[in-house]
């Protein structure tokens, strides 16, 4: 998790600008889904997604990374409800088994994969704690398998190319709770 100055920070803005996630993707150009993860301390943005925050709100990027003061608890505006996002917007673990398959395979280099698979493990960790908020949501589950799936995947492939992944232990574990799932 990363520290909450900067969640904090992003949550402040965009409240003070009365936008929703969405209408904050369109004016940074960084995906709705990437934007509320980062509110939320899921993980760490690259430099290139600070800046693009930096710059569709108006502000330098030393600004964002600067401990901000509050004198009351800011509240970022409630978006209705998930809206679809086409491309390469669209979260990773919605792609098929197929879809995610080839784009493994075109991650030619070691930092384009280690890229996809930080994205899929924050997409997993953000579905797993869905699940965990509601375990009778089926819907939760599918997308926390899926996670989990395209997350072992992402390990796999990194592993067939010679590169460790990261925290190797903790994938064993994680491959454990999938089946742990499965029964």
């Amino acid at each position: 998790m990363m520290q909450g100055s900067l969640s904090t920070r992003l949550r402040v803005l965009r409240a003070e600008r009365g936008v929703t996630l969405r209408e904050a993707a369109g004016l940074t150009g960084v995906r709705a889904g990437t934007l509320s993860e980062l509110e939320r301390g899921l993980h760490r943005p690259h430099d290139i997604t600070l800046s693009r925050i930096a710059r569709g709100y108006g502000i330098p990027v030393e600004e964002l990374l600067e401990d901000p003061v509050l004198l009351g608890k800011a509240e970022a505006p409630e978006e209705a409800g998930p809206t679809p996002e086409a491309g390469d917007e669209a979260r990773i673990i919605d792609m098929s088994p197929a879809e995610f398959h080839r784009r493994l395979s075109e991650a030619r280099s070691k930092e384009a994969l280690l890229d996809l698979y930080h994205r899929v493990d924050a997409e997993r960790v953000a579905t797993e704690l869905a699940y965990r908020d509601d375990e009778n949501d089926d819907h939760a589950l599918k997308d926390y398998e899926r996670g989990m799936r395209f997350y072992l995947m992402a390990a796999l492939s990194l592993s067939l190319r010679g590169e460790t992944p990261p925290d190797p232990e903790k994938l064993a574990t994680r491959a454990r709770e999938l089946e742990e799932l499965r029964k």
